[in-house]
């Protein structure tokens, strides 16, 4: 489902995933000495739900991952084995679930979360891979933060936290959490 995203890589070896090993947290090919560079391929039912690419045995560049009906599930961003980009996850119907920004291999910026009907539920800042700020809408369903059921959560600068949720504008909790 994703043909024209992929259509123009450039690929110098395409794999099996079943015909692959990881030695030391390498991947290669097995009875092979040199590691992996290029495309693996991985089924199910006779029907891709992965496509990953590797340079010198390690995860590099974009990798994806199916359901059985071809829709993408998840599609990320490597650099050498670490997650380096904007990650997304999807549902089952193709609608977008979460947007995950990486940088190497650590949350870092805006965080988003969406319901299955498309709402966004949940949005969080990270920075050095702990969440700092965030907002999120019971059931994705209040599109404006003063609207509805909606919750805040901001960081203390060491490792707790203040949520604060709300209904209908009105303050109904307030807590302290620890964040692991």
């Amino acid at each position: 489902k994703n043909y024209n995203e992929i259509k123009n890589m450039e690929i110098g070896r395409i794999v099996d995933y079943n015909e692959c090993e990881i030695k030391n947290g390498t991947v290669y090919v097995r009875g092979e000495e040199t590691p992996l560079t290029g495309l693996m391929l991985k089924y199910k039912n006779k029907k891709i739900i992965g496509l990953y690419f590797y340079k010198d045995g390690k995860s590099y560049g974009n990798s994806y991952d199916y359901y059985e009906n071809g829709i993408v599930f998840l599609s990320q961003f490597y650099d050498n084995d670490l997650r380096n980009g904007t990650e997304y996850t999807y549902y089952p119907n193709g609608k977008l679930e979460k947007v995950r920004n990486f940088v190497m291999e650590r949350e870092e910026g805006e965080q988003l979360d969406y319901a299955k009907n498309g709402n966004l539920k949940i949005k969080s800042y990270y920075k050095d891979g702990k969440i700092i700020d965030g907002i999120w809408y019971k059931d994705g369903l209040g599109s404006n933060k003063y609207g509805g059921n909606y919750g805040t959560f901001v960081s203390t600068g060491n490792e707790h936290g203040i949520i604060t949720l709300y209904k209908d504008k009105v303050l109904i909790a307030d807590s302290v959490v620890k964040i692991t």
